[in-house]
């Protein structure tokens, strides 16, 4: 039996226009005795597929459209989508949402990279790449992207200016040399101090579990396992919240 497959295409940009040029593309050149296509069209006032002069409302419950009487669901999506909603991860956000499966990266991969040349900054600034950071974060929904959102940068012991002119002639002296060396030539942020040592163990135990997904839902933390009356100390004085 063939797989009904939704090529996504339209969007709220300027690039829509390019985006139905490859959607045509696809249409043409799909695998029809294995798959049958259907061309699905994302507006800002509307969801629609559309076969030869006949549209058909999308239900965004569940991503189907009624034809003839008869409700037709979809096995997955080509997402041929040029800049927003595909380029920055708001509809496979949706699709992950309701389990539909779909071609290009996730949503969280797109809403990093979205805008590249921040996102080339920050990843070279910092020299990690997207699958790591969003891994270490425990970013699986970008929708929790916002501005000022912070993104802890492992390994990073100082705060960098991405934007900075002086930071960019550091970068390009990078390049040229061995691996950790740039970083010592980066002044502190003035409200940022490097102490060599400070973080602790909390408690001497079994890491039960650990930061980021746990059994299907973000963990923010790490639970650590210890006999009761096991003394529990803190890296400083401070005041408990």
């Amino acid at each position: 039996m063939k797989k009904n497959i939704a090529v996504v295409t339209g969007g709220f940009s300027g690039e829509a226009k390019i985006s139905l040029k490859s959607a045509e593309t696809v249409l043409k050149h799909i695998d029809k005795t294995k798959y049958e296509p259907y061309k699905a069209l994302i507006l800002k006032d509307r969801w629609y597929v559309k076969q030869e002069a006949t549209e058909y409302a999308i239900d965004k419950n569940d991503f189907s459209i009624q034809q003839n009487g008869k409700k037709i669901s979809f096995d997955g999506v080509f997402v041929i989508l040029h800049g927003t909603p595909g380029e920055d991860g708001k509809i496979q956000g949706y699709f992950d949402m309701i389990d539909m499966p779909y071609t290009s990266c996730g949503a969280t991969t797109s809403s990093l990279t979205f805008n590249k040349a921040i996102c080339n900054r920050l990843l070279s600034t910092y020299d990690i790449n997207v699958d790591r950071l969003k891994r270490i974060n425990g970013i699986y929904n970008p929708l929790r992207l916002q501005v000022g959102t912070r993104l802890w940068i492992p390994e990073a012991r100082q705060v960098l200016e991405i934007h900075s002119k002086k930071n960019q002639k550091i970068l390009s002296k990078k390049r040229g040399a061995k691996r950790g060396e740039w970083k010592n030539k980066v002044k502190l942020n003035k409200d940022t101090r490097a102490i060599k040592g400070f973080f602790i163990w909390p408690v001497q135990g079994l890491l039960t579990s650990k930061f980021g997904n746990r059994n299907g839902r973000h963990h923010d933390g790490i639970d650590i396992g210890a006999r009761k009356g096991t003394p529990i100390v803190a890296a400083a004085d401070g005041k408990v919240m």
